[in-house]
C-alpha cells in the first residue's frame, strides 16, 4: 500500500504555513500570536485510511489501455474554515479567474508572503465578499473583526515614513475601500465612501509621483485612479486635482492609449462637468453648451473605436425572450461590452440634461423643439445599443454556458439543469447597471423597460444574482432612484470595474 506519510494533527494554518501546532486547547499558540481565529485540530482516528495499490494498478493499466475503465476512489472531505473559503472565492473571482482587475495581488495569496498589514485586509475584503456572495451573516461578522484589525495594523504600518512610501500599504488602503463599497452599499455620501481612496491618494502625493516605478506598482496607481474617479462620481464628490495629475502620469508610464483609457479621460471631464452644475456655477445655456461638447467627444470615441473593439450586428431566427427586437449584437468580450456601454449610458445621462436644458430655455421666441428630438433620439439609439448587447451573455446555449455536460432531463439531452462560472456571472452582472439606465430614461409602460425588467429577474432567477431583483424591483415601483445611486448599491467598483 502506498505510504502518504504520518497524519498531522494540526490546525489548517499551521498545516499551511508548515508550523510546529502546539495542540493548546481551544487556540494554539501560534493563532493566538498570529490574532486569528483557530480553525481546531484534526482527528486521525477519524480519517479513512485505505488501501488504495488497486486503484493505482487501474489507473496505471488505463494510461496503457484507454479502454479500461478508471474508477474513481471515495474521498473523505474536511470542513474548510471560512477565511480559506473567502480568501479562495475573492482571488478565484478578482485575481486569478473571472474579473482578473486585480491580478497583481496574486504574489500576496499566501499570507507569509505579504505584509501583516496586507494580510489582515485582503482577509477582510474577502470575507465581506463572500457575506454578500452568500448571504452569510458570519462571513460579515468575521469580516468586519478583521476590517478592525487590518485598519489598526495598516494605521502603524503608515508610522514610519519608509513604510509610507510603500505600495503595499497603498495596496491595503485600496483593499479597505472595497470592503466599504461591499458593506456601505447605502452610504454613497458618508465620510467612509471617500476616506481610504482619498487616504491612498494622499499617500502618493506625500511621496512624490515620480517615486512609484514598475509594472506592478503602476498597475497598483492606475487602480487608484480609476477607483477614486468612480467614487467621486458616484458619491458626487469634486475630482480632486491630484486625481488628473495621478492618471496623466500613469498613462505616460504604461503608454496607455486604447479606447477604455481614452473614455476614462472623458469620464474625468464628466465628473468634473457634474460638479460645475452641482455647485450652481454654471448658467442654464452655459450647461446645455458644455454637456452637448462633451457628448459630441464620446460620440466622436465611438465612432473612431478601432476594428477590434467593433461589435456585428445580426438578427435572430425567430422570437426569444432574451432578444429586444429580434437584434443581438456580439462582442469580443466583457470588457469590450462593458466600455461600449458605459459610454452609451453617460451619453444617455447627459442627453437627457439636454432635453431638460431645452425645455427650460424654451420661449415663444426660441423654439428648442428639433435640439429636444435629436437628444430623444441619441437616447432611443442607445438605449436600443444596450438592450441588444445583453443576448450574448444571457443566453445559455452562448457564453453564458457553462462548458460541462448537458444534464438528462426526461431521458432527452439539452436540459436547462447546468452551472454557470464565475466569470460568466461576471459577463451577466456588468449588464444590470446599463439595463437599469436603459429602462430609467423610459416611461413606466413603455416595452423597453417591461423587457429590462424581465431580463434582470431572470438573471436572478437563472443565474442567482441576487442584487439584479432588487433593481427590478425599483423599476416596478417606479422609485426614481438616480442611476449613480443604483450603481453605489450595486457595489460599484467592488464587483464589476
Amino acid at each position: 500500500m502506498p505510504y502518504r506519510g504520518k497524519l498531522s494533527k494540526a490546525c489548517q494554518r499551521c498545516r499551511e504555513r508548515r508550523l510546529k501546532c502546539d495542540l493548546h486547547p481551544v487556540s494554539c499558540s501560534s493563532c493566538i500570536r498570529a490574532k486569528v481565529i483557530c480553525t481546531g485540530y484534526r482527528d486521525t482516528q477519524k480519517l479513512r485510511i485505505r488501501n488504495e495499490t488497486n486503484d493505482i494498478r487501474k489507473k496505471a493499466l488505463a494510461l496503457v489501455n484507454t479502454s479500461l475503465p478508471t474508477l474513481l476512489p471515495d474521498v473523505q472531505h474536511f470542513p474548510l474554515s471560512l477565511n480559506f473559503q473567502a480568501r479562495e472565492a475573492f482571488f478565484c473571482f478578482h485575481v486569478t479567474e473571472a474579473s482578473k482587475t486585480w491580478d497583481f495581488l496574486v504574489k500576496f495569496y499566501h499570507p507569509i508572503d505579504a505584509p501583516e498589514h496586507l494580510t489582515q485586509s485582503i482577509d477582510a475584503v474577502s470575507l465581506a465578499f463572500l457575506s454578500h456572495q452568500r448571504n452569510s451573516q458570519a462571513a460579515l461578522a468575521s469580516a468586519r473583526e478583521k476590517y478592525g484589525s487590518a485598519l489598526r495594523m495598516t494605521t502603524r504600518a503608515l508610522e514610519p515614513p519608509e513604510n509610507a512610501a510603500k505600495y503595499t500599504t497603498i495596496l491595503s488602503t485600496l483593499l479597505l475601500d472595497m470592503f466599504e463599497k461591499i458593506t456601505n452599499l447605502k452610504h454613497r455620501h458618508s465620510d467612509s465612501w471617500m476616506s481610504h481612496v482619498s487616504g491612498a491618494l494622499a499617500l502618493v502625493n506625500l511621496q512624490g509621483l515620480d517615486h512609484y516605478q514598475g509594472n506592478d506598482v503602476l498597475r497598483v496607481l492606475g487602480r487608484l485612479s480609476t477607483n477614486l474617479l468612480i467614487s467621486c462620481i458616484g458619491g458626487e464628490r469634486p475630482v480632486p486635482e491630484q486625481l488628473v495629475a495621478l492618471r496623466k502620469y500613469v498613462v505616460m508610464k504604461t503608454n496607455a492609449s486604447d479606447s477604455k483609457s481614452k473614455l476614462t479621460e472623458l469620464m474625468i471631464d464628466y465628473g468634473i462637468l457634474r460638479t460645475d452644475i452641482r455647485k450652481g456655477c454654471l448658467s442654464v445655456a452655459e450647461c446645455m453648451d458644455k454637456t452637448l461638447e462633451l457628448d459630441a467627444k464620446l460620440q466622436a470615441l465611438s465612432v473612431n473605436m478601432p476594428r477590434r473593439w467593433r461589435y456585428k450586428t445580426a438578427a435572430s431566427e425567430g422570437d426569444s425572450e432574451r432578444v429586444f427586437c429580434r437584434r443581438v449584437d456580439i462582442y469580443g468580450g466583457r470588457h469590450i461590452t462593458q466600455t461600449w456601454n458605459v459610454l452609451r449610458l453617460v451619453r444617455i445621462t447627459l442627453n437627457a440634461s439636454v432635453a431638460r436644458y431645452c425645455l427650460k430655455l424654451q420661449s415663444p421666441v426660441n423654439s428648442f423643439r428639433p435640439s429636444i428630438d435629436v437628444a430623444n433620439e441619441n437616447i432611443n439609439l442607445l438605449v436600443h445599443e444596450i438592450c441588444a448587447s445583453v443576448p450574448q451573455y444571457l443566453g445559455c446555449f452562448g457564453a453564458g454556458k457553462s462548458d460541462v455536460l448537458d444534464i438528462k432531463v426526461n431521458g432527452c439531452l439539452g436540459g436547462t439543469k447546468h452551472s454557470h462560472s464565475p466569470s460568466q456571472t461576471l459577463d451577466c452582472y456588468t449588464t444590470i447597471f446599463p439595463m437599469y439606465v436603459a429602462a430609467y430614461s423610459q416611461h413606466p409602460n413603455h416595452p423597453i423597460r417591461s423587457w429590462c425588467i424581465e431580463q434582470l429577474r431572470y438573471m436572478s432567477s437563472h443565474f442567482g444574482i441576487r442584487n439584479a431583483v432588487f433593481v427590478a424591483q425599483i423599476l416596478e415601483q417606479n422609485m426614481k432612484v438616480d442611476p449613480w445611486a443604483v450603481y453605489a448599491g450595486l457595489g460599484s467598483y467592488a464587483f464589476v470595474a
